[in-house]
C-alpha cells in the first residue's frame, strides 16, 4: 500500500471521486485524477431501477458531504493497481489515517456493498437489501 495526500476536485456518485491533484512527493504531482473507491460498490445513480436510482443518489449525497470541493485527504493504493477504466482505485482516509475510512463508512451504513469485479447483476440483490434498509427515509424525502 502507498499513501498519498489528494485535494477532492469532485464527487461523482457514491464510488468515484476526481481528485484536483495526488502528492506524490518529492514535489511531483499529478492532476485531474480520477479515483474509484477500493472494494466497494454503491448503486448507479442512473440506469437500473427507481430504488437503486435513490439508494445511488443516497450514497452519492453522503459522500459529498464527507468530501466537499477543496478538501484535503489521504489516499491508500496498491502499485500499479488500477480499474477497469482506469482509475486509481483507493481507500480514501477524510478524517486522518488513525480513523475509519470513508470506503468503510459507506459499507457500515448500508450505502455500499463489498466489490471484487462481481457483475452489477450478482450486486443487484445486495443493493436491494441496502434499499430495504434505508426506504423509510428514502420515501420520507420524496
Amino acid at each position: 500500500m502507498y499513501t498519498y495526500s489528494a485535494k477532492v476536485k469532485r464527487v461523482i456518485d457514491g464510488d468515484s471521486v476526481v481528485f484536483e491533484w495526488v502528492d506524490l512527493g518529492l514535489s511531483t504531482f499529478v492532476h485531474n485524477e480520477s479515483c474509484r473507491l477500493l472494494g466497494i460498490d454503491t448503486a448507479e445513480k442512473r440506469g437500473g431501477s427507481k430504488e437503486t436510482k435513490e439508494l445511488g443518489l443516497l450514497a452519492t449525497d453522503f459522500v459529498k458531504h464527507k468530501l466537499p470541493v477543496g478538501k484535503e485527504v489521504i489516499i491508500k493504493t496498491e502499485l500499479d493497481k488500477a480499474g477497469k477504466f482506469g482509475r486509481i482505485l483507493a481507500t480514501i482516509y477524510h478524517q486522518g489515517l488513525s480513523k475509519k475510512s470513508l470506503n468503510a463508512w459507506l459499507l457500515e451504513l448500508k450505502l455500499a456493498v463489498p466489490y471484487d469485479g462481481e457483475s452489477k447483476s450478482e450486486l443487484l440483490p445486495l443493493h436491494m437489501a441496502n434499499y430495504k434498509h434505508w426506504q423509510k427515509t428514502i420515501e420520507e424525502k420524496e
